[in-house]
């Protein structure tokens, strides 16, 4: 786990409102677990929909489902999910 220096000094914080800084740190930090499992969901659900036929939504849409279950930012899962690779 980074601490709060190690992560700010690393290149994934950019330009952004304070808040969502804020809620991109908790998610690295305090509230890792809620937002590993969720990003885990989301992984299974996101190659789910891409095997099938067509996906009718985009990352935003399921991350947004996904977010809605465990209580987390979507759109801190959604950064998440992209920079991990989706």
């Amino acid at each position: 786990m980074k601490s709060f220096k190690e992560y700010i000094s690393s290149e994934v914080v950019t330009e952004a409102p304070t808040g969502q800084l804020l809620k991109r740190v908790m998610a690295n930090t305090i509230q890792k677990k809620k937002y590993s499992a969720a990003l885990k969901i989301l992984k299974d659900i996101w190659d789910r929909k891409k095997s099938e036929k067509g996906r009718r939504h985009g990352l935003e849409y399921y991350a947004g489902v996904v977010s809605k279950q465990y209580n987390v930012d979507a759109r801190v899962l959604r950064t998440l999910a992209i920079n991990s690779g989706f």
